[in-house]
């Protein structure tokens, strides 16, 4: 699949268009604070089958430091092989946690931590040279 398509096979709005409508639904700051939560990785790749305008409007919500390096971290992932398991996985996540937001969850890990991703590994992955 590649990264210009905006439906699945299955049918149905894609991701990107599910986060893009539950932010427009949110009150601003609820949809800030949650976006703010977000490794920059993670949102950079929730961001990636995006058009460049939707993206804008996501990174907005993030601030102008953030922003930055969310941009940096979405130009080193669009030259890296991601799956769309991986993708699909981390959105997932983002909507669930803009979801318990809005739901007044607190969002916060058993040690008081308010990292919406939790633990993940790195999307780089070594390869066997050409």
């Amino acid at each position: 699949m590649n990264r210009q398509e905006t439906r699945r096979d299955r049918g149905g709005p894609a991701p990107h268009d599910e986060l893009l409508d539950l932010i427009r639904a949110l009150p601003t700051v609820d949809a800030r604070n949650t976006i703010m939560r977000v490794r920059d990785t993670d949102l950079a790749l929730c961001l990636i089958y995006m058009a460049p305008s939707q993206r804008e409007r996501v990174i907005a919500l993030a601030g102008p430091g953030k922003g930055r390096r969310v941009r940096e971290a979405l130009s080193r992932l669009l030259h890296t092989r991601i799956l769309y398991q991986q993708y699909e996985s981390t959105i997932r996540e983002v909507i669930l946690a803009l979801n318990e937001g809005s739901t007044g969850g607190t969002g916060r890990t058993a040690n008081g931590r308010t990292e919406t991703t939790g633990r993940r590994g790195s999307y780089y992955r070594p390869t066997r040279s050409r």
